[in-house]
């Protein structure tokens, strides 16, 4: 009785830790962007009666979407968020704002929004490195299959992620479980470096001791009784657990989980994207080509020359016919 409630009391020291330091982030984010807002705004000299209600709307737009929740991992995901808000902000100014009032300076407001953009996603970025050691969820992966390595590779490998695997748990060490599970992270060709795998009846041991924020249960093979016994064996340890579930490579990002009245519904539409979604991916594909094509053109530039002084006139740039989507030659 008194370990289970050293334990909880354990936990719930370091959700507060965990949540300070988060909170401290977003602050930071806000203020921040909006001494940068402010800069910018004064700078391009845009009258100072819209500052009050352009720099709310900005804030409250990166709220409603999520940019200062601290949870995106991915920067795809981070880039969607503030995309959305941009384009909400400057829709805002475009159609609301009275055309009469300060006609002059609206450009200038959409120019703001779209500097606001990258500032948001490198300011965003930059903290979250000068600060990783802090905001950083430490977390044991249960499982040692491919699965296994792959989750802690994408978070490990990621320098912006919050998300930090310090071990993986091999489920083969208890003989409670009836089956027998992968160990591609031993072998030698697939080791994950500075990440150990621990006995599964260390469990509460090396959470305690590695002071562990998250458990990811990261094999997809296991079966329903060994599912429900680690599930039983994690509760009391930690407050915070994902899984990794069958799904029978049936989800994907349009997937959606659905609770209708208890009763927990995946929607496992493969092909269908919502037209917002298209809209933002597509905006994103063409910006991006845009700025690789701009860098690249000086860079092509410089490697003809350098193969004509050497003699070389072929061409700089490979092609070749590749089948596409639907069996379209490409």
């Amino acid at each position: 009785m008194v370990t289970q409630k050293s334990n909880k009391q354990f936990i719930k020291g370091l959700i507060m830790k965990n949540t300070v330091y988060r909170k401290i982030l977003s602050v930071l984010l806000v203020v921040i962007e909006c001494i940068i807002f402010y800069a910018i705004f004064v700078a391009m000299d845009i009258n100072m009666k819209l500052l009050r209600q352009s720099i709310g709307l900005y804030v409250i737009y990166m709220i409603l979407c999520g940019h200062y929740s601290i949870k995106d991992e991915l920067i795809f995901d981070e880039i969607k968020h503030v995309f959305q808000a941009t384009v909400i902000y400057m829709i805002t100014f475009a159609v609301i704002m009275p055309y009469s009032a300060h006609t002059d300076k609206r450009r200038y407001i959409m120019i703001l929004a779209m500097i606001m953009f990258f500032v948001s996603i490198i300011l965003n970025r930059t903290l979250r490195i000068i600060m990783r050691h802090l905001l950083t969820k430490k977390t044991i992966v249960i499982g040692t299959s491919e699965d296994s390595l792959r989750y802690a590779r994408l978070y490990n490998n990621n320098r912006f992620a919050i998300t930090e695997v310090l071990g993986f748990v091999n489920l083969n060490t208890d003989p409670r479980f009836d089956q027998k599970f992968d160990n591609v992270v031993r072998e030698d060709w697939n080791r994950f470096s500075d990440a150990p795998i621990y006995d599964y009846q260390d469990l509460a041991k090396i959470v305690k001791e590695k002071q562990i924020d998250q458990i990811t249960i990261a094999d997809s093979t296991m079966n329903q009784a060994t599912f429900d016994l680690v599930i039983k064996d994690c509760i009391p340890l930690c407050d915070s657990i994902q899984y990794m579930p069958q799904d029978n490579h049936m989800m994907n990002f349009s997937s959606s989980i659905h609770d209708s009245d208890g009763l927990l519904l995946i929607s496992a539409s493969r092909n269908k994207v919502s037209i917002f979604s298209r809209f933002i991916k597509r905006t994103i594909d063409i910006f991006f080509a845009l700025i690789g094509t701009i860098i690249t053109i000086p860079l092509a530039l410089i490697v003809k020359i350098i193969n004509l002084v050497h003699g070389d006139h072929g061409p700089i740039f490979y092609k070749q016919m590749r089948v596409g989507r639907n069996g379209q030659p490409l």
